[in-house]
């Protein structure tokens, strides 16, 4: 399969299902495939590699937004990442973390 004939994948972690789901089902109908994780697992690295876009949630309970971050700078992530949350403070906690 060539680079064009690829789907383009959408990675969202985040722990609250119900949003999750929201937002696959709108990157779906895009023409995207999108794949939900409730948190970042070790097992996960490889797929995050070579997805096209994250969507993190920065305030999950296991796993902070803040550290898959990290990880994905300490292994050289090239995806476009997009930071949420349902909660403002969140937002505000990653302006400054920034």
């Amino acid at each position: 399969m060539t680079e064009q004939q690829r789907v383009r994948r959408v990675v969202i972690i985040d722990d609250e299902a119900v949003l999750s789901a929201i937002l696959a089902e709108m990157v779906g109908s895009l023409g995207y495939e999108p794949m939900v994780f409730p948190d970042l697992r070790s097992g996960l690295n490889c797929e995050l590699r070579d997805s096209n876009v994250v969507f993190i949630d920065v305030l999950t309970p296991r796993v902070s937004g803040f550290k898959i971050l990290e990880q994905l700078a300490r292994e050289h992530v090239k995806s476009a990442i997009v930071l949420k949350s349902a909660k403002e403070e969140g937002l505000y906690k990653a302006e400054n973390w920034l």
